[in-house]
């Protein structure tokens, strides 16, 4: 499972927030990069619509909403939903 500091525990997981705009990290995620292995449990830290920062143990700032996605794929790039070739 995915441990947090104390502080960063207690935030209340928020609803979606503005791609464009927003601030916000996305946890719990395993995260499958293009360049390594991987990684179970990740950090993504998204500003301005960019990816900020990706990992296992990247501090969370405490202002930063964050968006539980647990038990959830993260892949790089566009998938299409209706074809038929799998994963």
């Amino acid at each position: 499972a995915l441990s947090l500091p104390a502080a960063q525990e207690r935030r209340p997981v928020v609803e979606w927030p503005d791609p464009v705009t927003g601030r916000y990290a996305l946890i719990g995620a395993t995260v499958h990069p293009v360049d390594g292995p991987s990684q179970e449990n990740s950090v993504i830290l998204i500003e301005n619509g960019h990816i900020t920062s990706v990992g296992q143990t990247p501090g969370i700032p405490a202002d930063v909403p964050v968006i539980n996605l647990a038990g959830l794929h993260v892949y790089p790039g566009l998938i299409d939903s209706g074809t038929t070739v799998g994963i």
